[in-house]
Formats: structure tokens, C-alpha cells, sequence
């Protein structure tokens, strides 16, 4: 029914604007009269359509209703305003020109409440949600129906002097003179309420509604000041027509965004509608003031405002002007949009700049997050990188802001950052990297251009956040492999103190003691000189198990397969070695690969108590590939901290150009993998 009745009042509409066609015949061709009535027509048309299609789609939203109703109404004002002067102008007396003035004078009303308070009130979802737009609406409801009694009563046509109406009543002047005043008072007591609560539902609102809000705040204010020349313009002006055009054309803005707000599932871009809007209305009142100022304006001048060479001067001003203004105007529009901050491709070209230039990595992640706070007007932009099974805040904008905390991530998992309103995962060949973040304030959420911004930069900061960690690893494996080296230092100075030493001392003071008993008590000296030599071949063997520790021997002179199984005999837990076309290989890389399986059979015996221990080596294509698995208890790789350990396998492998991998799961035991490219080393 709603459907029905909606494209029935586009009918309607329609209807009344082919009149105003056949009418406008008379209007002499071109000029600004006729594009008046058009304009006219189309914003009329362009209300009842908008109606319709709400109806039709929404048919609860009570917007389809004031848009349909207002486009008969608007439609109605407009065209017979446009034939009584046109009537009257030729004949004072023309009845039917009174009545299309009169019938303007009611109309008139109508569409103006209608298609500002009512909208402003019940825009988006059609209905007054709160006790102060029901107030507003009652109050506006009273100033139309004042009015329209007073314009039907009126003695006297309101824009022709002592012209009466065709049908005058017999009462006093004062009566319709006074319901008209009281219409208008009660119409400004709803539309200055209507207006403020409208801004404050904006102030408010977030997400979808905020975006819809924005958009008719913007139709409505571009419309009013593209229409405000034609409000203020003298009756008989030589350019108030020119006026009534441009305000026609931002009339238009007002139905063309409530339709786009209402009907479309997820809203255009909003900033690329405002923009569009403010370069085609620039230039739209640049044309036609071209037109004004040549064709009516030097033709009042010389006599011809008709002439066919004056239309050809001003198409040839705009053609040659006409993309100078397009640039002005794209300029003007993107300051609008944006303030001082940069446009979305200016931030894209510009990082792309900064990537490409030669800057130092300790300058690009800040540059990185100032262009990225910058270009979306954020509070605080983030660069996260990274670092095993966490993701951590390697930069923030604007300098001396506070950080996130780090946060878990891994490969397959979701991105999940607390306390930012946006953030976007960076991969690079499938790999998760970093992260872009940024956090804005609840009165101002990201947009969907901001949102696109934040997904195109991270497709192209994939490399940058890749140099970066690995500079940020590199520095982090050398400090820790400065801390080892210092720490193994310490390690084998007091082995050495403690044990080799200590004994060599011992033996030395035997010795002296042997000396000094051998000529008293031969049998003595003897006894010292066994004992001697027990010790001696223990000291011996405490310096070959310490120079293990820094490279066995065994490994040295079997492989790795043999020097595994030794080790794996004297472990703690069972340790079985699977080995697989393993030969020979150098010696960092056995080195490596020893150490690696080592650490890892210590991890399982004192960290995850497992009963038995698997070492697999296999020989690849052009590498050598190792994992050790156990059977233990396993843990949750992201909510527990990787240890000194781990981390030291990892340095092992990366420093030779290897790879690391482990899977763990509480219950599941855990699995250690690497594998090292040997044409690499």
C-alpha cells in the first residue's frame, strides 16, 4: 500500500511537471527563466522519487512520506509561482494567474515545513525518537496549518500589492494577516529546536548513524549557502534568476543524500560524496556565471542577449577555464574534507616516497606512524612488529605518547589489539609481520576511507616492517649473543678456577711433598706418585669434558649421528636418534645443529617433564633438516614467554641462514624443526 501510494504522489509530481513543460514552452527557449522552472522540476521530482523509493524499500520510515508529500508540495509552489508571473506580467487580471498565485501562497507553507523540520526530526529512521522531537514536530505542525489558513484567507496576493485572490473571504485583513505572522512564529520556534537537535544527535552518534547524520549536515548547509543569494535577491533584479539557479542546484544535494543515506546498504564513501559535491557544485555556479556575465550580461549591454556568438564566447571561457577550476575546486574540497591533513592518495604517494627514498631505519617506522597519524587525524598511530609469538609496539606517533602493551599473534590467528579503534595485520608472503594501529576519540570513529587507507598502507609496508625486524633482530641476537659469549666466558673462567686449576695446584703441591719425602720415606713417595698420577689423569679428563662443552671432539671426528647417540646415552630421559642420509657437513653447521638438539633434550627433561625424546636428522635437497619431539606436557606458545633457550636456537639457526620452527600445545608435547640451507653457508 505504501509502495502504491508513494509512486502514485510521483505520478502526481510528474504530472504537474509536465505541465510546467508544456507552460515553459512559452518562455522563449534557453534562458535563465526556463532553467529556473527545470531546476525546479528536477528537485521536485527528485523529493517525490526519493519518497517513493523510501516507501517502497522502508515502508515504516515516515521520511517516505514527508519526501513524497514535499515533492507535490515543492513541485506545486515552484510551477505556479513561475506561470502567475509569467500570467500576470501580461495580463494584471488574468484569473487563472491569481489562482496559480494563490495556490503558491498555500503550497508555499507546506514544502518548506515539511522538507526541513520534518526531515531534520525524523531523519534517518522516520520516526521521533525522543520527547523533544515530538515537541518540535507538534510545534511545527501548528505553524504550517497557521499559515496555510492564513495564505487561503489572505486579502491580498503577498507578492503583487493590492491583487486580491480569486476567492477573497469577508473578514477582517487582520485575521489572515495574523494567523500568517503566528505560522511563521511557530515555524522558526521548530526549526531553530529541530536544527539543534539535529547537531547534537550528530555530536552524539556513532558508527552508521553518525555517517548518515554527517552527510545531511553537509547537504543541508552547502544547500543553504548556495541558495542564500536567491533569498536575499531583489524581485526585479537582473540577476536574482541567475541566483534561483545556483540555489536550485544546491537543493538538490539535500534529497540526493538522505536517498543515498537511507537506501544504500553501507553508505558510499562519505568524504568522496562531500568532495564530489563541492567540485560539482564550484563548478556548476561557475558555468553559470560564465553564462550570466556573457550571454545575459553583455547581451543586455549590446542588444543581443540571444545571440548564437555570444553563447560560442562563453562555452570557449569555459572550455579554457574550465580545468583550472576543476583543480581549484578538487583543492578547495579536499581542504574541506580533510583540514590540513593530507588526502588518503597524498598519504599513499608520500609513504611511497619516504620507502623509496634513502632513509635510515632507525627514520622510517616514525616517519611511517607521523604519516600515519597524521593522514587519518588520529590521536595515536602504532607500528607493531613482531618478535616470536607477540606482537610489540616499535613506534608510536605523535612522539612521547604511551604504548600498547604487546600483545599475542601468530600466523593463523585473528588480529586482536585492545584499546585501538582500528588496526590492520601486515603480512608479506603470507607471514604476519606487524601491525598497523590507530586510536581516535568516540566522537570522531574511523571511517571507511581511513579504514581503506589503513588497509592499502599495510600491503605496501610489508618490506618496511620485514627490514625492520630483521635490523631490530639483528641488533637484539648481537646484544644476546654478546651476553652468551660473556656468559660462557664467566662460565668456563670458573670451571676452570674451580676445577682444573684447583687440581693443577693440588698435583703441584703434591709434588713438592713427594720431593721432600722421597729421600726420608722412599715407600711413601712411591704412594704419592701413584696417587698423582690417578689425579692427573682426572684433571685430564675434566679439561677434555670441558673443551666438549665448547666443541666435542666426537663430533669432530664421527658426525653428528654418532655424537648425538653419545650424548643421548648419558641423558636424563630416553633419547632415541633417527638419522637419514646424514654425512658430513661444516662444521658451524654441525656445530649448530648439535647445539640446537641439545638444548632442546634439556628443555624436555627439566621444563616439560616428557618420558621420551625423539632427534630426527634428515638430509633435504640442498640442506639438512633436524627436529626433536617429546612427549611431555607441552604449553600454549602465545600466552607463555619463550625462554633464553629457544631464543638461542633461533640465533644459532638465523646466524647461519637457517630456518626455526616449533609447535607445541598444552598436553600435545612439543616439536622443535629447523633446517639449514647448505649452499648458503
Amino acid at each position: 500500500m505504501a509502495r502504491v501510494a508513494g509512486w502514485g504522489l510521483v505520478a502526481v509530481t510528474g504530472g504537474i511537471s509536465a505541465f510546467a513543460i508544456v507552460v515553459g514552452a512559452g518562455y522563449g527557449g534557453p534562458s535563465l527563466t526556463a532553467l529556473v522552472v527545470a531546476l525546479a522540476i528536477a528537485i521536485s521530482l527528485a523529493y517525490s522519487l526519493i519518497g517513493a523509493l523510501i516507501l517502497s524499500r522502508r515502508p515504516g520510515n515516515g521520511l517516505g512520506w514527508v519526501f513524497a508529500f514535499g515533492g507535490v508540495a515543492a513541485a506545486t509552489f515552484s510551477i505556479t509561482q513561475e506561470y502567475a508571473a509569467d500570467a500576470l506580467s501580461a495580463d494584471a487580471g488574468s484569473v487563472s494567474g491569481r489562482v496559480a498565485a494563490w495556490v503558491t501562497d498555500i503550497s508555499n507553507p507546506v514544502s518548506i515545513g515539511l522538507l526541513t523540520v520534518f526531515v531534520y526530526l525524523l531523519f534517518p529512521k522516520g520516526r521521533f525518537e525522543s520527547t523533544s522531537r515530538r515537541r518540535a514536530a507538534v510545534v511545527a505542525a501548528v505553524g504550517i496549518v497557521l499559515a496555510m489558513t492564513g495564505a487561503i484567507l489572505e486579502p491580498t496576493l503577498q507578492e503583487y500589492g493590492d491583487l486580491s485572490p480569486p476567492f477573497a473571504p469577508a473578514i477582517p485583513a487582520a485575521i489572515p494577516w495574523t494567523l500568517l505572522g503566528l505560522g511563521i512564529a511557530f515555524y522558526v520556534g521548530a526549526l531553530v529546536p529541530s536544527i539543534a537537535i539535529l547537531v547534537r544527535r550528530l555530536r552524539r552518534a556513532t558508527g552508521r548513524e553518525r555517517d548518515q547524520l554527517r552527510i545531511l549536515v553537509w547537504a543541508t548547509g552547502a544547500a543553504t549557502v548556495m541558495l542564500a543569494p536567491a533569498l536575499v535577491a531583489p524581485a526585479g533584479a537582473s540577476w536574482t534568476r541567475a541566483a534561483y539557479v545556483v540555489g536550485g542546484f544546491g537543493f538538490l544535494l539535500v534529497p540526493t543524500a538522505v536517498g543515498v543515506a537511507i537506501l544504500r546498504h553501507g553508505l558510499l564513501d562519505l568524504d568522496l560524496v562531500i568532495r564530489r559535491t563541492v567540485v560539482v557544485a564550484i563548478l556548476g555556479a561557475f558555468i553559470t556565471a560564465v553564462y550570466v556575465a556573457v550571454v545575459v550580461g553583455a547581451g543586455t549591454l549590446v542588444g543581443r542577449s540571444g545571440n548564437a556568438v555570444l553563447s560560442a564566447v562563453a562555452a570557449a571561457v569555459v572550455a579554457l577555464a574550465f580545468q583550472p577550476v576543476r583543480r581549484g575546486a578538487q583543492h578547495l574540497a579536499n581542504r574541506l574534507v580533510y583540514g590540513k591533513r593530507a588526502t588518503p592518495y597524498e598519504v599513499l604517494h608520500e609513504f611511497a616516497e619516504r620507502v623509496a627514498g634513502s632513509y635510515g631505519t632507525d627514520d622510517v617506522l616514525p616517519r611511517m606512524a607521523a604519516i600515519l597519524g597524521e593522514g587519518t587525524a588520529a590521536e595515536r598511530a602504532q607500528i607493531w612488529l613482531r618478535f616470536g609469538a607477540e606482537l610489540r609496539p616499535a613506534e608510536a606517533w605523535p612522539s612521547g605518547v604511551r604504548r600498547s602493551r604487546p600483545v599475542g599473534a601468530s600466523d593463523g590467528d585473528p588480529l586482536a589489539i585492545p584499546d585501538v579503534s582500528h588496526a590492520v595485520p601486515v603480512r608479506h608472503e603470507g607471514e604476519l609481520l606487524g601491525a598497523l594501529s590507530i586510536t581516535k576519540t568516540t566522537s570522531d570513529p574511523v571511517t571507511p576511507t581511513e579504514e581503506k587507507l589503513l588497509s592499502d598502507l599495510a600491503h605496501q609496508a610489508g618490506l618496511v616492517l620485514r627490514n625492520a625486524r630483521l635490523v631490530e633482530d639483528l641488533r637484539a641476537s648481537r646484544q644476546r649473543l654478546v651476553t652468551a659469549q660473556d656468559e660462557e666466558r664467566r662460565r668456563l673462567e670458573r670451571n676452570i678456577h674451580d676445577g682444573a686449576q684447583q687440581q693443577l695446584v693440588a698435583l703441584q703441591v703434591k709434588q713438592r711433598l713427594a720431593e721432600q719425602v722421597a729421600e726420608r720415606d722412599p715407600a711413601k713417595a712411591i704412594e704419592l706418585l701413584r696417587q698423582l698420577q690417578v689425579e692427573t689423569g682426572q684433571a685430564l679428563q675434566d679439561l677434555r669434558d670441558l673443551a666438549r662443552g665448547i666443541y666435542p671432539p666426537l663430533l669432530a671426528d664421527q658426525g653428528l649421528p654418532e655424537a648425538l647417540e653419545a650424548q643421548a646415552r648419558k641423558a636424563t630421559v630416553l633419547v632415541e636418534v633417527r638419522s637419514e642420509g646424514v654425512g658430513r657437513y661444516p662444521q658451524e653447521v654441525e656445530a649448530t645443529v648439535y647445539f640446537c638438539c641439545l638444548e632442546a633434550i634439556q628443555n624436555a627433561a627439566k621444563y616439560a617433564e616428557a618420558s621420551s625424546v625423539r632427534i630426527t636428522l634428515e638430509a633435504t635437497d640442498g640442506g639438512l633438516r633436524f627436529e626433536v619431539a617429546d612427549d611431555g606436557r607441552g604449553f600454549d606458545p602465545i600466552a607463555t614467554r619463550w625462554g633464553a633457550g629457544l631464543q638461542n636456537m633461533i640465533d644459532r639457526l638465523e646466524a647461519i641462514g637457517g630456518s626455526f620452527h616449533m609447535a607445541a600445545a598444552p598436553g600435545e608435547g612439543t616439536r622443535v624443526a629447523g633446517r639449514i640451507p647448505i649452499a648458503t653457508v
